[in-house]
């Protein structure tokens, strides 16, 4: 009887956090490394970073490698900051249709892995991201120092 019982309330448990799981937002939709890509592909520019540490144009082309411009109307790239796509670890789209991503990157001349936290818009006009040598970021904040904001080039 005591058996019987205590099958009846996990289950009744079981049930309940099941129905609460199927009931909560997913607030993330994963999506697949080329989507990805064909979303980051292209030329983005800041020209408020034509006199700051980071780069005013970057152009990333189809296979995920970065090449980086010092002004946006420049043609000649800085070739020592040219970063080599390693992986995408996660990606996926939130709620609001922006994309977001973790990917890992090698900057061959330094000799040293990147870890980026993307972003791009839902409009596919904006996109934010941090880096860190150590780690993933855990978020996108505009007040850390590896913090960047491009703008796509029509």
């Amino acid at each position: 009887m005591k058996a019987r019982a205590l099958v009846s309330i996990v289950i009744l448990v079981l049930a309940v956090l099941i129905i609460a799981g199927s009931c909560a937002t997913n607030r993330k939709t994963y999506v697949s490394s080329d989507y990805v890509l064909k979303e980051l592909t292209g030329t983005w520019y800041n020209e408020e970073y034509e006199n700051s540490p980071h780069k005013s144009k970057v152009i990333v082309n189809p296979d995920g490698t970065k090449e980086a411009y010092k002004k946006w109307v420049d043609t000649t790239r800085i070739t020592h900051v040219e970063a080599k796509l390693i992986e995408f670890y996660e990606k996926w789209t939130d709620t609001k249709g922006d994309v977001w991503y973790q990917a890992q990157y090698l900057v061959e001349a330094w000799n040293w892995t990147m870890y980026e936290l993307g972003k791009i818009n839902n409009t596919g006009k904006v996109w934010e991201s941090v880096y860190s040598i150590d780690e993933y970021p855990n978020e996108i904040d505009p007040e850390n120092a590896n913090y960047k904001i491009y703008y796509r080039q029509e």
